[in-house]
């Protein structure tokens, strides 16, 4: 079992030995759930998965001291729920992002405050958890210099302002070149841009791809961990190297701009370099 103390966040570790038998109990619970749904039809079956979805949302709501009724869990966060589970493969849309906050707030109220939904944040974005006027900020999203870096095709600048980033949120528990990964690509679709992880582009896999449809521009980037500090200048030349070999970004016809990143990570420290 996990126990948070302050500072943690977002480092959580769990104990296996506490939490497998728990593990097995809700494996063998569902096996029976699953057998006794096989005696109800279609229009039975997608009742009781939505009532489940919405007992589920009450629960989590109770957290963060919340009391939702069945109506309310109904009308908004099951529905989106749902909508991520049955459509986890479809691509997250401005579209369908903004339709599930109108959901979420169909009236612009949210605890008796008016608030601006089905829209893109005008301000900070926060992870946060308590009541209005009594949260605790866990994240903050980064600042637009960040995506202007981006864009800017300055690998200098861009080094620096993710360098900042980095250095206040990662542990040493997540030193490894898939949290590397992540946390670039959930950095970038914080802005609401179109971020797609391991896309089939060239003869081969880029690990990021962001596109920016309004201005007909899209950069890729390639990511390698370092063993060391002075591993990653070498390392960097790999990610710039296997741009060129795939042809990373070639078939992004139309698009008038298309930057191309390698990006070598080391414990806290990253470098960006153009492979242009």
């Amino acid at each position: 079992m996990y126990i948070w103390q302050e500072g943690d966040w977002p480092c959580f570790t769990w104990d296996d030995d506490f939490i497998n038998p728990s593990k097995t109990q809700v494996v063998e619970a569902a096996a029976r759930l699953e057998e006794r749904l096989g005696a109800l039809d279609e229009a039975g079956r997608d009742a009781f998965r939505l009532s489940m979805l919405e007992d589920e949302v009450i629960a989590s709501s109770l957290i963060e001291g919340v009391r939702l009724d069945h109506n309310d869990a109904h009308a908004g966060p099951a529905s989106i729920v749902q909508d991520a589970q049955d459509n986890h493969d479809s691509p997250l849309t401005k579209t369908r992002l903004l339709g599930w906050h109108h959901q979420l707030f169909p009236d612009g109220i949210s605890e008796g405050r008016r608030i601006r939904t089905g829209a893109w944040r005008q301000g900070p974005v926060y992870v946060v958890s308590g009541h209005m006027g009594m949260e605790v900020i866990h994240f903050e999203a980064p600042p637009a210099k960040v995506f202007d870096a981006l864009w800017s095709g300055d690998d200098d600048k861009l080094t620096d302002v993710v360098s900042q980033f980095l250095f206040r949120t990662i542990s040493y528990y997540d030193y490894k070149e898939d949290y590397y990964h992540a946390f670039l690509a959930g950095l970038l679709t914080a802005d609401g841009y179109d971020v797609k992880s391991n896309m089939a582009t060239g003869t081969g896999r880029a690990d990021i791809v962001i596109f920016d449809d309004s201005k007909r521009r899209a950069a890729v980037i390639e990511v390698k961990r370092s063993s060391s500090y002075e591993g990653m200048e070498k390392d960097v030349q790999k990610a710039i190297a296997q741009i060129k070999e795939r042809q990373y970004g070639q078939d992004f016809t139309d698009y008038t701009t298309v930057l191309k990143y390698g990006a070598a990570f080391f414990g806290k420290s990253v470098i960006f370099k153009s492979a242009e």
